[in-house]
């Protein structure tokens, strides 16, 4: 299993969380549907928005208390290292983690 503790995998996340942000509006959970959309191709149910919403909220927390996970987890790009961006990492990365996105043989 791939972890956000790979570095091409936490980068890939990061431009995708980048991406959501920049074409999601500025409400989270239309972010979030508007990156399952990007993603998937489909419609985001109840279910899994609500529960990438708990997860955002969650990392948001943790991320405005630890400054040092938080520019780790955002990344570099200028202006983009701030705990919403962090948060929205975390998300784009379980996004990427599904058995919908993985291919398996």
């Amino acid at each position: 299993m791939v972890t956000l503790n790979d570095s091409a995998y936490t980068e890939a996340a990061q431009h995708f969380a980048y991406r959501i942000q920049e074409n999601g509006g500025s409400d989270i959970k239309q972010q979030i549907n508007k990156g399952y959309q990007l993603i998937f191709y489909k419609d985001i149910s109840p279910q899994k928005s609500a529960a990438l919403e708990k997860l955002y909220y969650q990392a948001l927390d943790r991320f405005k208390k630890d400054k040092a996970k938080m520019m780790l987890m955002a990344g570099k790009k200028e202006g983009k290292q701030t705990p919403e961006t962090a948060a929205m990492v975390v998300v784009a990365g379980a996004m990427m983690n599904t058995d919908e996105f993985v291919t398996r043989n």
